[in-house]
């Protein structure tokens, strides 16, 4: 990211809130110490965490998050695509990213079916064992890519 800087953005927020971090840190149920750590880095938690500070603060989520031009690859990757995933589910309404998300695993499933499936004649596996791979590759590409993405809860 460019410029944007989580702990910054949240303690901003938190004090014009006028709530301070020790109470912050009793309604997320961690220590004062994890809390003010949690200001100093630049890095997003996870969703849950970040929906949870959103919900305290009485605050839209897409607040606590850096605009969308500014979240890159390295950010949704240490994030699990909670950024990405949060701010489609702020602005485009949860059935709608629910809908993209499923979509995206979706067709990264048809390919990771077809992958293996190549692999499968290349290797002369017998039709019940290509099958299988095919159809473990596709789910677990699925699973993988769902999760990455939040799952149900964003």
């Amino acid at each position: 990211m460019k410029n944007f800087n989580y702990g910054e953005n949240l303690r901003i927020l938190r004090q014009q809130k006028g709530i301070s971090q020790d109470a912050m840190a009793m309604k997320l149920n961690i220590s004062q110490t994890k809390y003010s750590r949690m200001e100093r880095r630049s890095d997003i938690p996870d969703s849950t965490l970040v929906e949870k500070i959103a919900e305290i603060l009485r605050i839209p989520v897409s607040e606590l998050l850096p605009p969308l031009e500014e979240l890159d690859y390295n950010t949704m990757a240490a994030t699990h695509g909670s950024g990405i995933a949060l701010k489609a589910s702020e602005l485009l309404g949860k059935p709608t990213a629910f809908i993209i998300k499923l979509g995206s695993a979706l067709a990264l499933a048809g390919v990771a079916y077809d992958a293996a499936g190549g692999a499968s004649s290349a290797l002369e596996f017998s039709d019940n064992t290509a099958l299988y791979a095919k159809w473990t590759a596709a789910f677990t590409m699925m699973t993988c890519f769902y999760n990455w993405l939040g799952g149900l809860k964003s």
